[in-house]
């Protein structure tokens, strides 16, 4: 059986709704024992330096 193939694409601006749901997600299901908690909006915000990043070209390079 041959095992299934992975490909990797860059993270552009677009993708920035997407990341944060998904991390939001993330957040929520680990928050139990990692003891992050909502902001006054009620959303995680540990991923926003990130997601700010995302439109210099040579910021994860």
């Amino acid at each position: 059986m041959t095992p299934p193939s992975i490909t990797l694409t860059r993270v552009t601006p677009a993708d920035a709704t997407l990341l944060d749901n998904l991390w939001q997600f993330y957040e929520l299901e680990s928050s139990f024992w990692s003891g992050e908690d909502i902001d006054a909006n009620g959303r995680f915000n540990s991923l926003s330096g990130f997601l700010g990043r995302l439109g210099d070209p040579d910021a994860f390079d």
